[in-house]
């Protein structure tokens, strides 16, 4: 008999060992238990992840402003003190102040993406797009003579510029005469909710005190979790609050119309 049940185990005929383990399948109530909980972690987790990768862009953002502070700077060196307007000649939106620094070569001509914040609409510089130089970080609209008159201590001087290869459409600011340049704004993310293409709405190209304009279509934008880029007359780049920005307490010339909506 023991011979007999030896020979059925090695032929693989006797008795199989019971598993251990107990297999059961998910429920549908538990997989979408599974599902919510998934669903409740990733929307956690998202406005996270989005406020991370809007920061890594402001500092993309504040590493442009640079570049474009010290081509604003090193211009207004090589013409004693004063600094480029807003808009080449007053004529389109193809010679804006972006335009013009590039064809005076202060800009390398691979470059161009230091101009667009990456953060806004069109976000990276497209030479063939619609308006292509009106799409960049906005440069201060200078007021004209009788207006920087109205608050010397803070404009210093203007001059409607006459020297060859000069803009000679528009007047000029001397950042040698601002009293204060610490704390004049400059240059800056801005945008316009009437752009006459697309994207639109879309940054542009310029954007002025409530002392020269009154616009709420052009104005400046806090894009970066509520703030401002800003590039100051010193050379210096800081972000701003609205609040900073729009203050009723200070005069026109240093209140700003500020978007808070995205």
């Amino acid at each position: 008999m023991i011979k007999q049940v030896q020979a059925q185990e090695k032929g693989g005929r006797g008795p199989k060992p019971r598993s251990n383990h107990s297999w059961k399948a998910f429920t549908l109530i538990e997989l979408l238990v599974v599902i919510a909980i998934i669903g409740i972690l990733a929307a956690m987790l998202l406005p996270a992840l989005n406020a991370a990768r809007e920061r890594g862009r402001a500092c993309v953002c504040v590493g442009n402003l640079h570049q474009v502070m010290l081509m604003l700077t090193t211009y207004s060196s090589d013409y004693n003190g004063w600094i480029c307007g807003s808009l080449e000649n007053g004529t389109g939106t193809s010679n804006t102040w972006g335009a013009y620094l590039v064809n005076l070569g202060y800009a390398r001509q691979t470059g161009y993406n230091v101009f667009v914040c990456p953060s806004y609409a069109p976000r990276t510089f497209n030479v063939n797009a619609p308006e292509a130089w009106s799409r960049t970080y906005g440069l201060r609209i200078e007021p004209s003579q009788s207006e920087a008159k109205e608050y010397p201590s803070y404009y210093g001087g203007t001059v409607t510029p006459s020297w060859p290869g000069a803009q000679t459409g528009q007047n000029l600011l001397d950042l040698y005469s601002i009293p204060n340049p610490t704390d004049y704004v400059l240059v800056g993310d801005t945008i316009l909710t009437t752009a006459p293409s697309a994207p639109n709405p879309s940054q542009w190209y310029q954007f002025g005190d409530l002392h020269v304009t009154s616009s709420t279509d052009l104005t400046l934008d806090a894009r970066h979790l509520g703030t401002v880029n800003i590039g100051y007359a010193d050379g210096s780049v800081r972000s701003a609050r609205p609040s900073e920005l729009t203050d009723t307490q200070l005069p026109q010339c240093q209140q700003f119309v500020v978007s808070t909506v995205h």
